[in-house]
């Protein structure tokens, strides 16, 4: 490198001083102002990159809010950052316990579970209704407010924790494949992925010459359908405005068989024209540990949601809608929560349908409006019997032309609703608004 001449730096330096103040100041500004640019666009992003991001804030779920003040309460990690086998500190209303959330061994996601009742709270705050429960490890912020709801009505415990069968999150290498085709989304599913749909609309049907050990195509009455089998640790996620899209009318958009660990994000999915008497969205059976976030299902011909044999399935911030049969069937299964999302335009038959042993389904923060049934299969809500810890929390229910609301109304355990504008025969909107939890 060619070094400036001494002696020419000497006379800029001499006629730098001879400069007059104002005009020293006016070059010291102007080199001062070049330096930051050089530092915002060449090495704070070097900087950032070396430090990472900011660290995600842990996110827990409780998977039982509806319970007795003796019951035990289980948490869910809801983010990866909430995924350690550490202990909790939890406040209740205010109080605050340390080391009272116990890691529950070979769990994935991670949980944990505590007792209020032998905690050394004054018996006075255990009192039936609504109350606020904050989460955290030890020497981190609490996370956002969670609500518990304390009632006699409800049960001891939720149905056992089911250890995953599958390898666990943490003992496997996840493979992180981005798509923008549908061929190359169905190569994509294997286990152990992570599949990032980049934004656009993607028709299966066009890719059911296409499969691999965990994809089979089979054939329904106008078409084909996908049937995802016997995998775990499966991620997929879109960009926004991302769209998988079936042709058949009769057929399941995506059908999961024997899988664990699924994490479905940020996708709308549904059929390119509406049927009806078989086919919907998306199912699940002999299948767990399952998310749907920030999701769309859309035009089904039965339900936008089918589970049979499934346990534990969260679907948060998502919708279902304009279905022609119906929202949710669940059979076989337990341990569901339906959080903050809305169900809505959709109707013919009963809506959400719960059979068959099914146990310890929530819905919660929800919004139900715009659904419609007719004489036969009239309800909203239908509990075979034999079902038990259903429950309908702090949601709005709203401009629904629905016959009847539920056909067991000491099945399904209810607090803090809003109904309104609804055409239910057998209770009006009034009496279901003050409809709290059967004492």
């Amino acid at each position: 490198m060619n070094l400036p001449d001494y002696e020419n730096v000497t006379k800029w330096l001499r006629a730098f001083r001879a400069r007059p103040k104002k005009s020293k100041i006016l070059i010291i500004s102007i080199l001062s102002v070049v330096i930051l640019i050089i530092l915002v666009v060449c090495v704070l992003p070097n900087i950032r990159r070396f430090i990472g991001q900011t660290p995600e804030s842990p996110r827990f779920l409780i998977t039982n809010p509806f319970l007795k003040k003796t019951s035990t309460i289980y948490v869910e990690a809801e983010s990866n950052s909430a995924n350690s086998n550490s202990s909790l500190k939890i406040e209740y209303d205010g109080h605050v316990m340390k080391n009272a959330g116990i890691p529950i061994p070979d769990t994935n996601p991670q949980m944990w579970h505590f007792t209020l009742y032998d905690s050394g709270l004054p018996d006075e705050l255990l009192g039936e209704g609504s109350h606020e429960l904050r989460l955290a490890f030890l020497g981190e912020s609490f996370s956002e407010i969670s609500r518990i709801f304390i009632s006699k009505k409800a049960h001891l415990a939720v149905t056992d924790v089911v250890k995953p069968k599958f390898p666990s999150l943490g003992n496997t290498e996840i493979q992180t494949i981005e798509v923008d085709s549908a061929r190359a989304f169905i190569e994509a599913i294997q286990p152990n992925r992570i599949i990032k749909l980049k934004a656009g609309t993607y028709n299966l049907s066009l890719a059911t010459h296409v499969g691999n050990g965990h994809v089979k195509w089979v054939k329904t009455y106008d078409g084909y359908e996908p049937i995802i089998h016997n995998l775990c640790n499966l991620t997929i996620v879109g960009e926004e405005n991302t769209k998988l899209v079936i042709e058949p009318r009769y057929s399941w958009v995506l059908n999961f068989q024997y899988c664990r660990n699924i994490v479905i994000q940020n996708i709308t999915i549904g059929h390119m024209s509406e049927g009806y008497c078989t086919g919907g969205v998306i199912s699940f059976t002999s299948s767990g540990n399952i998310l749907i976030e920030n999701s769309i299902f859309f035009g089904s011909g039965t339900y936008g949601v089918q589970l049979d044999k499934v346990d534990r399935l969260r679907f948060l911030r998502s919708t279902i809608k304009n279905c022609t049969y119906g929202l949710i069937g669940i059979h076989h299964s337990a341990n569901i929560i339906f959080d903050n999302s809305v169900f809505e335009n959709t109707g013919r038959f009963d809506l959400i349908s719960i059979h068959e042993s099914t146990s310890n389904v929530n819905f919660i923060n929800c919004l139900i409006a715009g659904n419609w049934t007719g004489d036969f299969a009239p309800y909203l809500i239908n509990i075979e019997k034999g079902c038990e810890e259903i429950s309908l929390i702090n949601s709005r229910i709203t401009d629904n032309k629905i016959r009847r609301f539920v056909n067991q109304i000491d099945d399904l355990a209810m607090q803090d609703n809003v109904f309104s504008n609804n055409a239910f025969s057998d209770f009006s909107d009034k009496e279901l608004s003050v409809i709290h939890a059967k004492q």
